[in-house]
């Protein structure tokens, strides 16, 4: 069982930080916890648990709770990325551009979201295979009507 754990705490981050962490990590655990003070706006397949007013130590607290299988704790203000594989980048246009469909489609719908190559580009790779790639999330975006971020 793979769990992600998050903490919010009085009023510093909303109940969106949280779902949207929910959301980017969709898929990717079987349990998804929230130790909270407040449950209002959280997406309801999260599993709020309370926390108790312990001031500046709260994540320090959360260390003792054991939950079956690996435990993933995330704060509110990071962001999840989403990752092509960079060897899709040697394969066909139609290739290219149907995984990275792939890639966005997870996302559809979802803030948060960062487009990226797993490991970065390769030196051989040919440039106009990333020019597929950039044009294929442009023209999705525009599609889908999303945000782009960091250069593409």
């Amino acid at each position: 069982m793979r769990t992600i754990v998050t903490l919010k705490y009085g009023n510093k981050y909303s109940s969106d930080c949280v779902n949207t962490i929910y959301n980017m990590c969709e898929n990717q655990f079987d349990r998804f916890v929230c130790f909270t003070d407040l449950t209002t706006g959280l997406n309801d397949n999260i599993d709020c648990l309370p926390i108790d007013g312990l001031g500046n130590w709260e994540k320090i607290s959360l260390l003792h709770n054991s939950f079956d299988g690996d435990n993933l704790y995330l704060d509110l203000d990071v962001i999840v990325q989403g990752n092509l594989d960079p060897s899709v980048l040697y394969a066909s246009p139609d290739v290219i551009k149907a995984e990275a469909y792939k890639v966005l489609d997870q996302f559809k719908g979802k803030t948060g979201h960062v487009f990226n190559l797993g490991h970065g580009i390769t030196p051989d790779v040919n440039p106009e295979s990333m020019k597929v790639l950039v044009d294929a999330v442009h023209s999705y975006s525009d599609q889908n009507k999303l945000i782009l971020s960091n250069g593409l």
